[in-house]
This record gives structure tokens, C-alpha cells and sequence, in this order.
């Protein structure tokens, strides 16, 4: 699933610093047969600078529904 911006977002409130990260879990989210789950995710945001790496990635995705966006991979 891809949540896209709209192009007023893009002309007008994008800020300058683009992250992404590919989550992974052990834990498949439709089908327990699969090996596991993952969703990769990628967001703006001001100078991050001043943050860990793990409060950027915290900060980025902590409104994310995992169960709702996530897919499982399998062998």
C-alpha cells in the first residue's frame, strides 16, 4: 500500500529531509503459514539533526497501522 502525498502537499508543505526505513517482522499479519511481515515507509521532516536514529524512525511511524498496511512474505 502506498500513501502518496497530494500535490498541494508536494508544492506547498513537503519539508526538506526524506526518510525511509523497511520494517521487518517475524510475525506474518494475514496468512500464518507466511514467514513474516514488512512495510517499508517513507515520510518527511524538518532537520532531523537532532534526534537519535531511533527517535527519527520512533517519531516517523508512530501513527502507522501495521495490521491495516503491512504485507506478509513467505518462502
Amino acid at each position: 500500500m502506498v500513501i502518496r502525498p497530494s500535490q498541494e502537499e508536494i508544492n506547498t508543505k513537503l519539508k526538506p529531509f526524506f526518510i525511509s526505513v523497511w520494517l521487518h517482522s517475524h510475525q506474518p499479519v494475514n496468512d500464518p503459514n507466511d514467514e513474516g511481515s514488512e512495510l517499508i515507509v517513507t515520510w518527511t521532516t524538518d532537520n532531523p539533526a537532532d534526534q537519535t536514529l531511533q527517535e527519527i524512525i520512533e517519531s516517523g511511524i508512530k501513527d502507522i497501522d501495521w495490521e491495516a498496511n503491512a504485507q506478509d512474505y513467505g518462502m
